[in-house]
């Protein structure tokens, strides 16, 4: 191919209908991509079963151009980009023998995810929201006894009780400020190898250092 063609085509690739003339424009960011992403989701769901063990965890695609909901992540290796809500699995490349590198920089399969549009996500957006990005990214993947891992920027003690009464199940580091934390666990001092429970049996807490 031509690098003429291939910028006719780059400049002029299109997924989505714009709005008649006359028509307000849809209030979701993501229309014009809406599609590409949703036929990704819904198509995973039907060809691939994951093991167990799940991740949840969030990537930054590198874009430095003009865009409303860019973001400047200090710490992640591209600062200025896109982020991603996504839903891996570990073992996945060694079954599968594929690999996401668009999508995510670990070397787990990615077949969910979700792109944050900042306040005005229609899916996502407001504050508060790492609850909403775990259930709508394990939707489907519930009352099959999955196992979850998730850092602190997600996980909580409500979440926690809350997917356990799907059968899923989450590991993860707990900040200590989280709403809702158990007093009994914040008073705990536990030393290294420690372990300690706490809650009822059908949903218990388990805190170890």
């Amino acid at each position: 191919m031509s690098r003429d063609r291939f910028m006719c085509i780059y400049n002029t690739l299109h997924f989505n209908r714009n709005p008649e003339e006359g028509k307000p424009r849809p209030e979701d960011p993501l229309f014009k991509i809406r599609p590409v992403m949703d036929f990704f989701n819904n198509r995973m769901a039907e060809i691939y079963s994951p093991g167990k063990n799940l991740c949840i965890g969030e990537s930054m695609v590198l874009w430095k151009g003009r865009l409303k909901f860019r973001l400047y992540v200090k710490g992640k290796k591209h600062k200025f980009g896109i982020k991603l809500y996504v839903l891996t699995e570990s073992d996945g490349t060694e079954r599968v023998g594929i690999k996401l590198y668009v999508l995510t920089e670990s070397d787990g399969t990615v077949f969910n995810f979700f792109i944050y549009a900042g306040a005005s996500d229609v899916l996502l957006g407001g504050k508060g929201h790492a609850d909403e990005v775990v259930e709508n990214l394990l939707e489907g993947k519930f009352e099959i006894n999955h196992s979850v891992f998730m850092d602190n920027y997600y996980n909580s003690v409500s979440l926690a009780k809350k997917l356990a009464e799907k059968c899923c199940f989450c590991t993860g580091t707990l900040r200590s400020n989280r709403k809702g934390n158990p007093s009994d666990v914040l008073r705990k001092k536990l030393k290294k190898g420690e372990c300690f429970c706490q809650g009822e049996t059908s949903s218990p807490i388990n805190i170890s250092r």
